[in-house]
């Protein structure tokens, strides 16, 4: 998973002084996103959550994954095959103006 989705600030790009909180968010996010295990036999922390990128549906021509064709649009589908738990993270840039 790359960390592209990731932006601080907003529509507006307002300037932000403390980077912190969002550091703490974003560790947080990807461990609530992410399931890990150690591995017996090398002692190591590994991913074993499976992640997929979702960039279209093909579903004829009346669905779409996203309303309009953006470089922030994204869909990421998080499997645990472990728990037998799929979270889905989606975002579909919407322009204010």
């Amino acid at each position: 998973v790359t960390s592209t989705p990731q932006v601080l600030g907003g529509p507006m790009c307002q300037y932000e002084d403390v980077l912190e909180p969002y550091v703490e968010t974003i560790k947080k996010l990807y461990k609530s996103l992410l399931s890990v295990q150690k591995n017996a036999a090398t002692g190591k922390v590994e991913v074993t959550s499976v992640v997929y990128k979702v960039a279209a549906v093909q579903s004829g021509d009346k669905w779409s994954l996203f309303p309009k064709s953006s470089a922030q649009n994204f869909c990421y589908v998080f499997v645990d095959v472990a728990r037998r738990q799929c979270t889905v993270w989606y975002h579909a840039y919407i322009p204010y103006w």
